[in-house]
């Protein structure tokens, strides 16, 4: 859906990546202009945003943006953070004041059971946020993925996986089916059978990869719809190109828009 605004009329392809490209693409959006987002195949823009904007019952424009990236991979030093928004100082935005600022609801905020990677130290959890928009009451749904694990899953320490699954990081699923840690009802693992099992997966794997990539992409694909529920993915077709017009054509185009809408 395009805008209506003064640059109504005028198309562009925004390749940028990170911040100031993308920020600027959506300004030029906002303001009526048709933006093509135009990513590398399997390596889109490494910083995914929440943006929103539009206009409120008053007819005043507003602009939200929140940084929600996800999980943190697992490091030498310990676990990946979990929720993480990826820049050091950047901050999630209180949800008193989007409430308080926007026309919208905060329906849920919290990590992504499951979402990050077993390992020695695990990986962190992804995020989910729910926006709940007051008008038309539609819900948007922000999931951001989790890290990779760091290191053999079959050595992280039993306690560690008790307390992921007690914090709700991690699922009983998961414990037995990553790390296989038996968890008993009262959330303690049967350590016997956890030890045996671990040796028994050790001596058949062997030693573990240094990095493992996961299963290959044919497996990934043939399994989306089973686990996800989802269609797999299909290659991007590539773009017909166009020659760029001429820049004082183009100048013109948009101070003629501008004119219409002022």
């Amino acid at each position: 859906m395009v805008n209506a605004g003064p640059l109504t009329g005028l198309r562009l392809i925004e390749l940028s990546s990170l911040l100031a490209g993308p920020f600027a693409g959506r300004l030029l959006g906002d303001l009526g202009a048709e933006v093509i987002k135009v990513e590398p195949p399997g390596k889109p823009d490494p910083l995914r945003d929440m943006l929103s904007s539009g206009w409120d019952e008053k007819g005043d424009f507003f602009y939200s943006m929140e940084i929600l990236y996800g999980g943190i991979p697992g490091r030498p030093i310990g676990d990946g953070m979990d929720g993480h928004s990826w820049w050091p100082l950047f901050e999630n935005i209180p949800t008193e004041y989007l409430e308080a600022y926007y026309t919208l609801r905060i329906d849920g905020y919290t990590t992504i059971t499951d979402s990050g990677g077993a390992g020695l130290h695990r990986g962190g959890n992804g995020v989910e946020k729910r926006y709940v928009y007051l008008e038309p009451g539609d819900m948007l749904v922000f999931r951001a993925a989790g890290g990779g694990g760091w290191k053999d899953r079959l050595e992280r320490p039993v306690a560690a996986i008790e307390r992921d699954v007690a914090f709700g990081l991690v699922s009983r699923e998961k414990a037995l089916r990553s790390y296989d840690v038996m968890l008993g009802e009262d959330g303690k693992a049967d350590l016997a059978a956890t030890e045996a099992e671990r040796a028994r997966q050790a001596a058949e794997r062997g030693e573990p990869l240094a990095f493992d990539f996961g299963p290959p992409l044919e497996q990934v694909l043939a399994n989306c719809k089973a686990e996800t529920g989802l269609e797999p993915p299909r290659p991007a077709k590539p773009l017909r190109w166009s020659p760029l017009e001429d820049g004082a054509e183009a100048l013109a185009k948009v101070h003629a828009a501008a004119a219409r809408g002022a």
